[in-house]
């Protein structure tokens, strides 16, 4: 009789189920079967709940039936006693761990003197824990190690890839069956599933704890906190749980796609970790308001695990505004000195969080490791980073010096097609690879723009002297929608061109930095580089340096010119003519370029040249826009 039952289990783990049905009155079943509701058959029982329809009613597979088997949600770290009330006609104990599509697990069927257990172990089941691939050789009973009737106690830990089995007060004899992400809930039934098994779970910890494996409930918050003093048995800082956090490693100059599965509980909010071995820093984000933008906190010097930190700024969550269940889309990017986090769409709410050189992986995780939540990371293209060009010429145009191209790589040429024929009109710069920033005076309603990277020769067809050098037709113009040009004194006088060919960035094509920080400095040398349009036009590239004005010193400048001060309007800065030298200066077609400053290493769009003026004394003055003013308008259109 036990061998004959023996022989059924190894045939069902082949895939093969050797049932025997017969015709019946009700009630009229064997002990290892189960009675289909018509009356009319009786199945082995393994076909209860298998995930196949075997009687013809299909009562074999009613959903209440075989949804009641009991069930604990466990998330990785999750530790819980498991209490079976057992009889021998259960045959075994099996513990399904599922996701909604399927299940590994174990079926324990005895335990020797010593606590050691008896079972087999199978992957890829179905969704009813059935129809598998056996996982370990099954260890059979010989009927002296067989379960006693009674109450069984088991522990059962969720690991990061693995569940773990034990006999309480044993854990020296822990069984292991593999375990995917997914696999979030623990069902635990008899084989012989004719009889039910009352089953208790305890000891789970409440929704802000975390069970150690030493029995003890801490708060979750202490979970992988990179401290050896909460769990007895150090059980929370298991280096299998604690690695097992979403990780990708981020390299300067690239971006990520980061799409989280949030639940705003247990998770709380979410964790962005930029580390090395030794230590990290964050932020938490924790509201998601309606335009995109969100709260957040910012740490820094924080411990390898992302806790015990500095803070660097502080907004705790309140009822209003808490991000939404589902799936959150972010976007990562590392700069040389930064991690800079934006909700994907919205790159004009991006902020910014400390980040040493040696930090290049990125752990996303909950604020309350409770649960899982699943990350998928989706790496974008590295760019260079931006406002990074080799040196050039102190001066780089009107009396300006050469400036080689691979010193201002963001500098475009713009060009119309007049009656068949592509002329230079002005400059600009490159954003990303795709976005040039512009003036809108340079570009003409209804007339076709072309624009071309790389060059150091402003015509059209000296690409044969020119490696590298892209020309595009431009795919769309955005002209700010208030530029109404000498209706409005040339205020708002900033355009962005979306390239119909995106670049490939180089030594000669790459971008330039944009901020909204970077506001107009008095005194402050700026560097614009072009090839003029006026009777002394330049063929090749030069450059000059201008010194800078902030508004209210442009304003008084131009004070003695009323007609040209009108134009002098609030999103306006001037430049002029360094001290000492006569020579340098703007010509007509150097509108459009970009007026850059450096900061902290890196080059910097600060303005877009927008009018040459004349205060009253005939001295050039140079009305440029203030890029700072646009930063938000630029990105929502540039997709940064």
């Amino acid at each position: 009789m036990v061998a004959a039952a023996r022989c059924l289990v190894l045939l069902a783990a082949l895939h093969v189920v050797v049932a025997v049905r017969s015709r019946g009155a009700e009630g009229s079943c064997g002990d290892d079967q189960f009675q289909c509701r018509d009356g009319g058959g009786c199945l082995h029982h393994n076909e209860k709940c298998d995930g196949r329809d075997n009687c013809k009613d299909k009562s074999d597979e009613d959903r209440a039936m075989c949804d009641a088997a009991p069930s604990v949600a466990l998330s990785v770290g999750d530790t819980v006693t498991v209490k079976a009330q057992y009889q021998a006609k259960h045959k075994a104990v099996r513990f399904n761990l599922c996701d909604d599509n399927s299940c590994n697990m174990m079926w324990v069927h005895g335990v020797l003197p010593d606590g050691t257990l008896k079972f087999g172990a199978w992957t890829e089941c179905n969704s009813r824990g059935w129809w598998c691939k056996p996982y370990f050789k099954e260890t059979w009973p010989d009927g002296k190690d067989e379960f006693p009737a009674g109450e069984l106690v088991f522990e059962v830990k969720r690991h990061a890839s693995a569940m773990e089995v034990w006999l309480s007060g044993h854990p020296e004899h822990k069984l292991t069956v593999p375990a995917t992400a997914n696999y979030k809930r623990l069902k635990v039934l008899p084989f012989n599933w004719k009889y039910d098994m009352p089953v208790q779970f305890t000891n789970l910890c409440g929704d802000s704890e975390f069970r150690c494996t030493s029995g003890e409930c801490r708060g979750v918050r202490e979970k992988c906190d990179g401290r050896l003093d909460n769990c007895r048995d150090l059980s929370d800082e298991d280096p299998s749980m604690c690695d097992s956090a979403p990780t990708t490693s981020i390299k300067v100059g690239q971006t990520t796609v980061v799409k989280v599965q949030f639940k705003p509980t247990p998770h709380k909010a979410v964790r962005f970790n930029l580390c090395d071995d030794s230590s990290c820093n964050l932020v938490w984000i924790h509201h998601l308001l309606g335009d995109g933008a969100f709260k957040y906190s910012t740490w820094s010097d924080c411990n390898a695990r992302g806790w015990h930190c500095k803070p660097i700024k502080e907004v705790w969550p309140n009822d209003k505004d808490k991000l939404p269940a589902g799936e959150l889309v972010f976007e990562v990017k590392r700069t040389s000195a930064s991690m800079e986090v934006w909700i994907s769409g919205h790159p004009e709410h991006k902020f910014s969080v400390p980040a040493k050189p040696t930090y290049s992986r990125l752990k996303v995780l909950p604020f309350h490791w409770k649960e899982d939540m699943p990350v998928k990371f989706i790496a974008k293209s590295i760019e260079p980073e931006c406002g990074k060009a080799r040196p050039g010429p102190t001066e780089l145009v009107k009396g300006g010096d050469p400036a080689s191209i691979e010193s201002v790589p963001w500098h475009a040429a713009l060009y119309l097609d007049r009656a068949g024929k592509i002329e230079f009109v002005c400059g600009g710069s490159l954003v990303s690879r795709c976005f040039v920033v512009t003036a809108a005076h340079c570009l003409p309603k209804n007339e076709k723009v072309y624009v071309a990277l790389g060059k150091y020769i402003s015509g059209w067809d000296s690409e044969n002297e020119e490696p590298k050098v892209l020309k595009t037709e431009a795919k769309a113009v955005h002209r700010h929608p208030y530029y109404k040009g000498a209706a409005t004194k040339q205020g708002y006088d900033i355009a962005v061109i979306e390239l119909n060919t995106c670049v490939d960035f180089s030594d000669k094509a790459a971008p330039i930095c944009i901020d909204a920080n970077d506001k107009p400095q008095a005194s402050n040398d700026i560097k614009v580089a072009g090839w003029g349009n006026d009777s002394t036009s330049l063929s090749e590239l030069e450059s000059v340096l201008l010194s800078q004005l902030t508004f209210e010193e442009c304003f008084q400048l131009m004070s003695s010119n009323t007609p040209h001060l009108a134009y002098i309007t609030h999103d306006k800065f001037c430049a002029r003519r360094r001290q000492g030298d006569s020579k340098s200066g703007l010509l007509r077609g150097d509108s459009g370029g970009g007026a850059i400053v450096k900061r902290h290493g890196q080059w910097h769009l600060g303005g877009v040249v927008s009018l040459r003026l004349q205060n009253g004394e005939a001295e050039e003055v140079y009305a440029l826009t203030d890029v700072s003013q646009y930063v938000d308008w630029i990105m929502r259109l540039a997709k940064y």
